[in-house]
């Protein structure tokens, strides 16, 4: 007889993880003080800038097709003043009861909102905001790339059973920062932490859609392989980043005994981490694992993570933890 209950849990070979909004601090805040600054419908400017994907300023920042210089700003200064994202949500606040009459519906009302963003000084916002790790997931991370490597010194890569070894990689939708470049307070830009091997005479972060950049260590020799979007001219939720992905996941399994030298890993053998539904949606779509990481909650993705590697509760993070991260 078929049992009704669902199918064990592959045992997971690879753990994936984008850096904004998970590793390092969502820049999301930081746009929602901004907003509520210049007195925008909460909301509008993140939704202005997933309006223009994919060919949007920030999505080409992020691809490596475009420059952080004034073109840059000029572009995106254009992509968050998008009338369309705002009738559409003036509506639904009308409908809300949370809007009255004509306010906000009017074109002057627009132009006298949006003419007041100023696109450096949001972008910059944004990534002052995101150069801090977060203070549960970074050191989870830290703890993993240990305990992976350390379990797979220890497997034997011609065993018919494997131990449970894996790997640690990240995939994160970043843009280059020329060497040198300056804020709109004219402040030499400390990215804080350099993700991926940098172009000549540049260095790199992650950036505001996939959350951002910064903390106080090297981020990627922490990992057994790194993905950068600006680097591949691919950023997520492109389904040939997650299948690029995987190949040099398996790579690196392979390297360190977690397969053999001619197997692949399954997708369903990589829990892939993300604060961006659509990332998920499609990375799932290709067969991957998903944990969403909530803001504010990241503490819940590390439950997840503890239960993925089979370690006890509380091994990789102190008290806290509960509902809300899920395989």
């Amino acid at each position: 007889m078929m049992s009704s209950s669902s199918p064990p849990t592959p045992r997971t070979k690879a753990l994936l993880f984008d850096i904004g909004g998970v590793v390092v601090l969502s820049p999301l805040a930081a746009i929602t003080t901004y907003e509520q600054s210049l007195n925008l419908p909460a909301g509008y400017i993140n939704s202005a800038i997933a309006a223009a994907a994919p060919n949007g300023a920030f999505q080409r920042l992020e691809r490596g097709e475009m420059r952080l210089d004034d073109a840059f700003f000029e572009d995106f200064g254009r992509d968050v003043r998008n009338r369309g994202v705002w009738a559409r949500m003036v509506a639904r606040r009308k409908s809300e009861g949370q809007e009255a009459g004509d306010r906000g519906s009017r074109k002057e009302d627009f132009d006298e909102a949006t003419q007041r963003i100023d696109a450096k000084a949001l972008f910059w916002t944004m990534m002052r905001a995101a150069r801090h790790p977060d203070p549960h997931v970074f050191p989870a991370v830290q703890a993993l790339v240990a305990l992976g490597r350390a379990r797979s010194t220890a497997a034997s890569p011609s065993a018919a059973e494997r131990n449970d070894a894996f790997v640690v990689g990240a995939l994160s939708n970043a843009v280059v920062f020329p060497e040198g470049v300056r804020d709109e307070r004219g402040e030499l830009f400390d990215a804080g932490v350099v993700l991926g091997r940098p172009e000549s005479g540049a260095t790199a972060t992650a950036t505001c859609s996939s959350g951002g950049g910064g903390a106080s260590a090297a981020i990627p020799p922490l990992f057994d392989t790194f993905l950068h979007s600006a680097h591949l001219g691919l950023r997520k939720p492109d389904p040939r980043v997650y299948a690029l992905a995987l190949e040099r996941l398996t790579l690196a399994a392979r390297e360190r005994g977690v397969v053999g030298a001619d197997e692949r890993l399954r997708p369903d053998e990589v829990l892939f981490l993300d604060d961006i539904g659509a990332n998920l949606k499609v990375a799932r779509e290709c067969g991957l694992r998903t944990c969403k990481v909530e803001i504010g909650r990241t503490q819940e993705a590390v439950r997840v993570l503890e239960g993925a590697v089979g370690v006890e509760r509380g091994a990789l993070v102190g008290a806290g933890g509960g509902r809300g991260a899920k395989l």
